[in-house]
């Protein structure tokens, strides 16, 4: 029912669980978070969306409430996990939305032909398909940092994990943002700082070596590219070049958000994501061709 939230663990074939928070009832709507995060991320969209959606937030492989087995998961391995929260779920024509990391995670499980048939749309948050810059791509992180400094920075985490969560977290938002959102900064700081930091520097390690962008040319279901125009991870141009590569996609511009228009200005990320679920068509009309027989 509207307003009820339910949980529920998945376990997956490795013996790890994922917890998921389940509201709503209607098309899926699948959140999945960023590096980091968790999928308490998505509150304010949960509430938000309900009403019309099933809205499923989650925690990723080794984040939040859910387990990680071992201490190297990949950006491949939080892949499989989507694949089978939908399996486990049995989400059918649903819209997957991806902040930051989840977009690569997502990414990565539209590869998979049967998973990309249960899927009517995909909404990405301020994310580049390669966040490593070198002579030939100049769209990944703001910073311009190169393949080897970008796999570096684990050590820093590894050797310091609160402090790398001191400096990077304040950064998701836009810099006129931060005192206002001063509480929840506050609060997410806390909460990333308890994680396991071989965990995180593992994933950065697998992010760093990610290229999606042969990947979204041949994605076929409508995209909705959701983008901070005061983001200090990636330049607007990332955004553009997406849109502009995938075959259907929508670029949606937040004037004075950062790297989380979702967190800084819930109400009209809602209405936007919401427009853009509204008017998808059914899964089954959505793959004419489908990402495995693209050219």
């Amino acid at each position: 029912m509207r307003g009820e939230k339910a949980m529920t663990s998945v376990r997956l074939s490795d013996g790890a669980t994922i917890e998921a928070a389940i509201s709503g009832a209607g098309r899926p709507v699948v959140f999945v978070h960023g590096w980091a995060m968790h999928g308490g991320s998505f509150a304010a969209q949960a509430r938000g969306l309900s009403g019309a959606s099933k809205v499923i937030a989650y925690d990723l492989r080794g984040h939040g409430n859910s387990a990680c087995k071992g201490s190297a998961p990949t950006v491949e391995e939080l892949a499989g996990d989507l694949r089978a929260l939908f399996d486990q779920l049995d989400l059918h024509d649903a819209v997957c939305v991806g902040w930051s990391m989840g977009a690569m995670v997502a990414w990565a499980a539209m590869a998979d032909a049967a998973f990309a048939a249960r899927v009517s749309g995909l909404a990405i948050i301020d994310m580049s398909p390669r966040i490593s810059n070198d002579s030939t791509w100049r769209l990944g992180l703001s910073d311009g940092r190169r393949p080897l400094a970008t796999i570096k920075a684990a050590e820093a985490m590894r050797e310091d994990w609160p402090a790398m969560v001191r400096r990077f977290v304040p950064r998701i938002f836009a810099a006129e943002n931060e005192q206002r959102l001063a509480p929840l900064i506050a609060r997410m700081i806390e909460e990333a700082s308890r994680l396991d930091a071989d965990v995180m520097a593992s994933l950065w390690e697998s992010m760093a070596v990610q290229d999606f962008r042969a990947v979204i040319r041949h994605i076929s279901v409508p995209m909705l590219v959701m983008h901070g125009e005061k983001s200090r991870l990636y330049p607007a141009a990332t955004s553009e070049h997406i849109a502009r590569q995938a075959q259907n996609a929508e670029l949606s511009r937040f004037r004075t958000c950062g790297h989380a228009p979702h967190l800084e200005e819930p109400d009209e990320f809602n209405r936007r994501l919401g427009r853009f679920i509204k008017a998808l068509p059914s899964a089954a009309l959505s793959h004419a061709p489908s990402i495995a027989t693209a050219g």
